[in-house]
């Protein structure tokens, strides 16, 4: 975890880096580090504020003399620069890839959502079948699969439900002898949604062994859709 105090916002944040990053902000912090272990403290000027900011442990920092002050922005984008250059990596239209620093950030944001992205339908997968949740939307049943609508059964695992509904019998028929009512009352809920899950997947089976195939069609029935009575003749 990366942890930013204060962030653009003035208000602290914490990002799940990678091991990678991690190292290489060790490094730098290393090799900026005083005498005392401590990130000099600095005052840089910010060029958007246009004023100069209290004294901060800026990571990017150079000894000038006695000194430690911030490297410029020209600097860092000079370095990208010559880093860039130096692999001779271009873009579609072959020009030399521009980058400026801030655009590190969009990438690395990017890369973070899109593994949020993936994890997000890998979390989806169930014993079951598949929750159809959208992305971004977290489990508002706590996770009582079988009596969400969401749930999409796969019918390969149509055993399942199966065992669960001779589960569910068997326990209402001790709820009732035993005078549980309210056990009763809720595993009947849960009988009716397996139930209905079973029927999904038969409806589901039905469908499948209902479809037809069309078949291939051939060049010559498509060119006999496609041509004119008068290019036929011509042909």
């Amino acid at each position: 975890m990366l942890h930013i105090a204060p962030s653009k916002a003035d208000v602290e944040r914490l990002l799940v880096i990678s091991p990678e990053l991690a190292d290489v902000l060790a490094a730098i912090i290393a090799r900026v580090r005083d005498s005392a272990g401590t990130v000099p403290l600095v005052v840089a000027y910010d060029i958007h504020e246009r004023e100069f900011t209290p004294p901060m442990p800026v990571l990017f920092q150079h000894r000038v003399g006695a000194d430690s002050r911030p490297l410029s922005s020209a600097s860092i984008r000079n370095w990208i620069t010559s880093a860039l250059e130096g692999t001779g990596i271009t873009d579609a239209a072959g020009q030399p890839l521009a980058f400026k620093p801030h655009d590190f950030r969009r990438i690395f944001a990017t890369d973070v959502e899109w593994e949020e992205f993936l994890g997000h339908f890998e979390r989806r997968r169930l014993a079951l079948g598949d929750c159809g949740r959208a992305w971004g939307s977290s489990c508002i049943h706590e996770h009582t699969c079988l009596r969400c609508p969401l749930l999409r059964v796969d019918p390969a695992q149509k055993q399942r439900p199966e065992d669960i509904r001779g589960n569910l019998t068997a326990r209402i028929a001790e709820a009732e002898r035993e005078g549980w009512a309210g056990e009763a009352e809720g595993l009947k809920v849960s009988l009716a949604a397996a139930n209905n899950k079973l029927a999904q997947i038969e409806l589901s089976l039905a469908r499948r062994a209902e479809a037809v195939s069309l078949g291939m069609p051939s060049y010559r029935d498509a060119a006999a859709e496609t041509l004119s009575p008068g290019d036929r003749h011509d042909r």
